[in-house]
């Protein structure tokens, strides 16, 4: 069925719907310079009554079975808020019902409300609630969000639920991060005071002598003109790239993560020839398990699910509607017979869940993890449903075709897990990857503890601290790990340093006498290149392996022009750059645009190139954080470099 593999990049509703945080700092746009441009109550209606129409002509369910009651309301609420002229932000929220109101994860208007103001604080919305995952401000890495803007969870899914058209609430909870920070939606759904901030209520872990409690704070928060924050779930990534394999002989298991589906094309041809040399190695090394992690995947088209199956010994495939699916052709010279599994999440979006529909409800593949974000049996985007709106111009996406499971199964409204596994409040505290710990236990019944694996990079003569807190953190800025041991003492048998390749080699460390701290020192002796293992027993079940590798690596000298250029020159040669990720400031922190970053003479240097000029006497900043540069060896660096430089010519 060659209409099933035809899917529109869902990559394209992510970028739209992310397009507010994809280039904060960079210079006001065109869209946001007219974004306040009243709409006229006439151009307002028409584009209603032609989406009102589009929707009853092309979209699948509606030709079928109509509007419903509730859909009718909403249309009806729409013609009704079109009073008077607006903006193009309040339009939006007003038009956007229509779409929301399809549930369809699929059905998407290509306009983003802009916004200059930030709510800055990252948060992931988990089973267990709306968990804080870093240190930000007043808020701890681990606070519970009860309300914003005084309203409830509930009442805040209900909120988002008007704006996003989705099949399951575990998308809605995906999406809140990007809506519920900005600005155009927070005034949009009342959660702002009248002076511009925002209540926050927490409910915050604590603990003293006796015991630990916790206790409820309420903060009012000031919207910032940027965020500064991150979030980072505890999911392994070896790799910052796209797709990233390994194997584990000692879990006999092997790992393959890919984070989208491309088309056939160059990306395609990269993603199949990684696959070949995954299960070369899989069969090399007689590896009896293998998972495929797409929790962080939103879809895309899938040839490659035709090229991951020609290496899986099966029986016949059904797609849709009991078709047989034959789409691929068996390697003739080795199949694999052994367990295949899947990891999930709510990011898990579009051909992700078509893709694992097949592999799961044809008894391939089993499920670890968390349920994915869309339903198995969504709607399919193919030709001919796609359009715009008339007056505004507004872009959007429309389903055009109704799917069935390959298997007559009960409807669902998400890909539920075989083997469900959470990311809790606690995995966000110690920087455990609940799934991955699964996977392993699953594969090496023997294992009892959850290994986590961080890199660091130090320079020769260091000293680091490792300090007892209430969360795993690395702070190279400051030379710092925190860790959570047991007790809130740390032992002298919780820590293990050596260096690696070589005989072991302990380095000096020693521990404060309240057991709080602990203090390593990086022999001066050590060698550019060189790696310590620190192996750390912490909180119960979790051991923390952190590889130090020995690395004076710093800009050691640079140049400029006063008409933008800048070159930079390293302590060692550098391979390449993520251009994108670079930030030039000036002396009021507005980050200025960049043209042109490439690496030249041979790696010996970093030229950058800015779209103005600089001004002669005043001082600038250049901030590249933390994997931006290839180094030759193929790694990334691992610390934030900062330079201030000030203008003389």
């Amino acid at each position: 069925m060659k209409k099933i593999i035809v899917f529109i990049f869902i990559f394209l509703s992510v970028i739209s719907n992310n397009m507010l945080y994809a280039n904060q700092n960079s210079a006001t746009t065109n869209l946001n310079q007219k974004s306040n441009d009243k709409l006229s109550i006439d151009m307002m209606k028409k584009d209603v009554d032609f989406i009102v129409n589009w929707i009853e002509t092309h979209h699948p369910e509606i030709i079928k079975y109509g509007f419903s009651e509730e859909q009718r309301n909403t249309i009806d609420f729409v013609y009704k808020n079109i009073d008077k002229d607006m903006s193009k932000n309040e339009f939006f929220f007003i038009i956007n019902r229509l779409f929301a109101m399809l549930n369809d994860g699929h059905c998407i208007l290509y306009y983003y409300p802009q916004t200059t103001l930030y709510l800055d604080i990252p948060f992931v919305w988990l089973e267990e609630g709306i968990i804080i995952t870093q240190n930000i401000n007043d808020f701890k890495i681990g606070d519970k969000i009860l309300s914003i803007g005084n309203k409830s969870e509930s009442e805040l899914i209900s909120l988002i639920k008007q704006q996003v058209s989705s099949e399951n609430i575990y998308w809605l909870r995906k999406k809140a991060y990007e809506i519920l920070t900005s600005k155009a939606y927070l005034e949009n759904f009342k959660l702002m005071n009248n002076d511009g901030s925002v209540d926050i209520k927490i409910l915050r872990k604590e603990k003293n002598d006796e015991a630990s409690y916790e206790k409820i704070l309420d903060f009012n928060v000031k919207l910032k003109d940027s965020l500064t924050s991150n979030i980072n779930l505890p999911i392994i990534r070896n790799s910052n790239e796209w797709i990233d394999w390994y194997i584990e002989k000692d879990n006999n298991l092997a790992y393959f993560r890919f984070d989208n589906w491309p088309p056939r094309g160059e990306k395609h041809e990269e993603l199949k020839k990684q696959l070949d040399n995954f299960f070369s190695e899989v069969f090399k090394n007689n590896i009896r398990n293998i998972a495929f992690d797409i929790r962080r995947n939103p879809g895309g088209n899938a040839p490659i699910l035709d090229d991951i199956l020609s290496y899986l010994k099966t029986d016949k495939i059904y797609s849709a509607s009991y078709e047989e699916y034959n789409q691929y052709v068996p390697k003739k010279d080795k199949l694999f017979d052994g367990s295949v599994y899947f990891l999930t999440s709510n990011q898990s979006f579009s051909c992700s869940v078509y893709a694992l529909t097949i592999l799961k409800d044809n008894k391939i593949v089993k499920t670890i993890g968390e349920p994915t974000g869309q339903k198995p049996a969504f709607n399919f985007h193919g030709e001919g449903s796609d359009s715009m709106l008339p007056n505004t111009g507004w872009e959007f996406m429309m389903t055009s075709e109704l799917n069935t499971r390959p298997m007559d199964i009960e409807p669902e409204d998400s890909l539920y897990s075989d083997i469900a596994v959470n990311t809790t409040r606690d995995d966000i505290l110690n920087s455990s990857d609940a799934q991955m710990f699964k996977l392993r236990q699953i594969s090496n019944p023997s294992l009892k503890k959850n290994i986590i694996k961080e890199q660091v990079f130090v320079a020769p003569n260091g000293n680091i601290t490792i300090k007892n807190s209430d969360c795993f953190n690395i702070d190279m800025k400051n030379r710092t790990i925190n860790l959570h041991f047991s007790d809130d003492k740390i032992k002298k048998d919780d820590i293990n340093f050596s260096l690696l390749g070589k005989n072991p080699k302990a380095l000096v460390y020693t521990i404060a006498p309240d057991n709080k701290t602990a203090t390593i020192n990086i022999d001066i002796k050590s060698k550019i290149g060189e790696k310590y293992l620190l192996i750390v027993n912490a909180v119960d079940h979790i051991e923390y392996h952190i590889e130090f590798v020995v690395n004076d690596f710093k800009v050691k000298n640079y140049s400029h022009t006063k008409f933008g250029y800048m070159l930079f020159y390293f302590s060692e040669n550098i391979k390449d750059i993520r251009e994108y990720k670079l930030i030039v400031s000036d002396e009021n922190g507005k980050p200025l645009d960049i043209s042109a970053a490439k690496v030249v003479e041979n790696g010996d240097s970093l030229l950058l190139n800015l779209s103005s000029k600089f001004k002669v006497g005043n001082t600038y900043k250049l901030y590249i954080p933390k994997n931006t540069i290839l180094l030759t060896n193929g790694s990334y660096n691992n610390e934030d470099i900062y330079l201030d430089f000030i203008i003389k010519n």
